[in-house]
């Protein structure tokens, strides 16, 4: 009895008939493996996997029962079963192109590209037709970093993919060889090659994934190419293909700030608000929006937008944000060598633009990002409250805009050594600072903005009232689209407002570790001095 191949499932399935029985199997073990195959072609996978794992089990010299348990546990993702079972068949059968083609399969899956290649070689010469085999020793050789091996492979993969003499099963829809062939080529850094290769894979897609997937190559080439306008238009095509593809969505993320470094063209006068999430964001937009002639209701994230996640949602276009009239006011939580404009040197921003920095307590940011990050839908946390301490230290708590979250210390950090290097450009305010003296902290941020306002004691006041918590908080709860973000029950955006609520929540042990850390990271820097928690 054959086990299937993994990667030709979609044709060959379990829909064969078994083969006569095998003499390296006995009765019995025949008959239980015929019985496997029963269970699976009856759509039983789960009872399937289970009998193929205890005959795997007790006869763990018997072939056919170790692949068929790999082949199972390939498919239902159990990756470390499958890896133990087909690693042994394909030593008891080093030349059966179905064990070693699932073996390289398996291998890949966990990011062993070095050691899927001689599996992949091995399916290669045992069905030399079979695209599927060269297309994973292109994808091998791709992530094990020899770009040229993987251009030959998966040029043949194309070539019989494309000729229709793929083996048994032939090329695989969605994992079409020539978007192998277009990544190996853009490794190569052949950006013209990889374009072609794209369009022609976007030619033949067949479902929409298969087409989302063309055009988020598109995307990498064009980016690598430094159209990055083009990157977003066509990683809005990948998503209008197929809403769910996740791998466009990644790759948006990682478009969208080279896309502003670029594209985004500073003018004299504007500003940006840089914090770390949970930090004041939002009170300083509203200062500096009042500041800059705003009437007091003025809705802050519209007047002053998130720059990145506007662009990435499709709130506004980069050519919008690059039309916004003057003086425009962004918000970002990147840190300084992210900053999402065009003009930035080891010197600064460009000349004419200011950042206004705010930083807070990470232990109170970190209690308040643990709340937020459990009430927004689009993040949803669901662990502890000790595990979210051990992920924020880590630099592994979830940001928006952050694909493998973001670290306090590292953002923090950047903006200190960049505000004391350029102080007319970059304005350094503490959270804390803002609390205990919002008139004064008002006036600071006035005389580095508009020094014609710092002395007009009426607008400062003004500022002020119209700034505090519970203004805001007030006019942010009465708005019901705010309230469709949050999770049922989850807490408000606005949430305290206070310094020092962590006390309310850390352990002990949880206190001296932040301790520890903040000492650690910050030490040498010269932050250690200027951020004074009590």
């Amino acid at each position: 009895m054959a086990a299937c191949c993994v990667r030709s499932r979609r044709r060959a399935s379990w829909r064969r008939r078994p083969p006569p029985p095998s003499p390296d199997g006995g009765a019995d073990l025949e008959s239980q493996l015929r019985r496997v195959h029963s269970l699976a072609l009856a759509g039983q996978l789960a009872a399937a996997h289970a009998l193929s794992a205890s005959l795997a089990a007790a006869r763990p010299d018997a072939l056919l029962a170790l692949s068929l348990h790999g082949t199972l546990s390939l498919q239902r993702g159990d990756t470390a079963a499958a890896r133990h079972s087909l690693s042994r068949a394909h030593e008891l059968a080093p030349h059966d192109w179905r064990v070693a083609t699932n073996l390289a399969a398996c291998l890949l899956s966990l990011g062993d590209s070095n050691g899927a290649t001689p599996p992949a070689l091995a399916a290669t010469r045992g069905a030399p037709a079979y695209a599927g085999a060269w297309q994973l020793l292109a994808k091998a050789r791709l992530g094990a970093g020899a770009a040229d091996e993987a251009e030959r492979a998966a040029r043949e993969a194309v070539r019989l993919d494309e000729e229709g003499r793929g083996g048994v099963a032939g090329g695989v829809a969605d994992e079409a060889p020539l978007l192998t062939l277009c990544e190996a080529l853009l490794a190569r850094r052949e950006l013209e090659g990889a374009k072609a290769a794209a369009a022609r894979a976007a030619a033949r897609a067949a479902t929409p994934r298969a087409a989302a997937a063309a055009a988020t190559l598109a995307a990498r080439v064009e980016s690598a190419a430094g159209r990055h306008e083009a990157a977003l238009l066509a990683l809005d095509a990948a998503l209008k293909h197929d809403p769910s593809y996740d791998e466009a969505r990644r790759t948006r993320l990682h478009a969208i700030t080279p896309a502003l470094r670029a594209g985004l063209l500073p003018r004299p006068r504007d500003v940006f608000i840089a914090t770390y999430p949970k930090s004041g964001t939002t009170w300083m937009q509203q200062v500096v929006c009042l500041l800059r002639g705003a009437p007091p209701h003025v809705d802050v994230q519209a007047a002053a937008p998130y720059v990145e996640a506007a662009l990435a949602t499709g709130a506004l276009t980069l050519r919008a944000l690059r039309e916004r009239p003057a003086p425009r006011v962004f918000k970002t939580h990147a840190d300084w060598q992210s900053l999402p404009v065009a003009g930035c040197s080891d010197e600064g921003p460009a000349e004419g633009v200011r950042v206004v920095c705010v930083v807070r307590d990470p232990r109170d940011v970190c209690v308040s990002l643990f709340h937020h990050s459990r009430a927004i839908r689009g993040i949803a946390y669901g662990g502890s409250w000790d595990e979210w301490c051990d992920d924020f230290l880590a630099g592994r708590a979830p940001v928006p805009m952050a694909a493998e979250g973001g670290d306090w210390f590292d953002h923090t950090l950047s903006w200190w050594a960049i505000a004391r290097r350029c102080p007319r450009r970059v304005l350094w305010v503490r959270y804390e600072g803002l609390l205990a003296d919002p008139l004064g902290e008002v006036r600071r941020v006035a005389r580095f903005l508009a020094p014609e306002h710092a002395e007009d004691e009426a607008l400062l006041r003004r500022v002020v009232g119209a700034s505090s918590f519970e203004q805001m908080k007030a006019r942010h709860e009465a708005d019901p689209l705010n309230h469709s973000l949050r999770t049922e029950g989850g807490s408000a955006h606005f949430r305290n407002g206070k310094a020092g609520d962590w006390r309310r929540h850390m352990s002990e042990a949880q206190r001296e570790r932040f301790a520890e850390v903040m000492r650690s990271r910050l030490r040498g820097s010269g932050l250690e001095d200027a951020l004074t928690f009590d």
